[in-house]
């Protein structure tokens, strides 16, 4: 949509079996970190070719239509507690994703945890929010599920100071859960399918904690190319 240009989408095992050659190809026509950047503070609704200077104004106005219009009306939510599920989103701009547990989500929103479950699902359900669940082995473990906000433009908008790695996961999640199962994991952040496990960080971002993983790889943030099993974060816009 910015540069004119057309790229081919990839599959997932394309990426994992050959990220650094589409990398290579994809380099040669544009600057992804560049294009990336803007995609994370602007990108990801199309209103954004009308006006840079009213991006912001006008996503915040989704988001309250959202929940004032939308979510109020068919879920049958009383208008006082509307800003339960605005209080919800603060949260997940405040916190990272596994500091924030049920109890201290139910204590600042001021509801049970069965009625904060509702309110969670019914946010999920209107593209406010990913509720990641447990994957493989971690689904009777009693672990409160990880929180995100639906995309990265939401932190910009409501996060006074956003945290890089949410940001990340954010992203990351939205461009895999289109198509895949995304559940997080002990052994790494995320394992997609039930059984590629991945580790979203920065550059520095190692493989450590994948314990040699021969379905493990490290999903990088700020690179241009990968190696072996470390893949940009950005080449998974490709998706779809």
């Amino acid at each position: 949509m910015q540069t004119g240009e057309e790229f081919a989408s990839y599959t997932l095992d394309e990426l994992r079996e050959s990220h650094y050659e589409i990398a290579a190809s994809i380099m040669k026509r544009i600057r992804p970190l560049e294009q990336f950047t803007n995609y994370i503070n602007h990108g990801c609704y199309p209103f954004f070719q009308e006006s840079l200077i009213d991006y912001n104004q006008k996503l915040l106005e989704v988001i309250n239509l959202t929940i004032d219009s939308d979510l109020s009306t068919i879920y049958n939510i009383k208008p006082s507690k509307i800003d339960k599920l605005k209080k919800i989103l603060y949260m997940l701009c405040t916190t990272k994703p596994f500091e924030l547990n049920i109890s201290k989500l139910s204590s600042a929103v001021g509801a049970s945890w069965p009625t904060l479950a509702k309110y969670l699902e019914r946010m999920d359900a209107g593209s406010l929010i990913h509720i990641v669940r447990g994957g493989v082995g971690m689904r009777a473990v009693n672990k409160p599920d990880k929180l995100l906000l639906d995309n990265p433009n939401f932190f910009r908008i409501l996060c006074g100071d956003a945290n890089s790695g949410s940001i990340r996961e954010s992203y990351f999640v939205s461009q895999l859960g289109l198509a895949h199962q995304v559940h997080f994991f002990d052994k790494g952040d995320f394992i997609v399918d039930d059984k590629f496990v991945f580790e979203v960080g920065g550059a520095s971002k190692t493989n450590k904690q994948l314990q040699n993983n021969d379905c493990g790889y490290v999903v990088a943030d700020n690179i241009e190319i990968g190696f072996d099993n470390k893949i940009p974060l950005w080449l998974f816009g490709f998706l779809y």
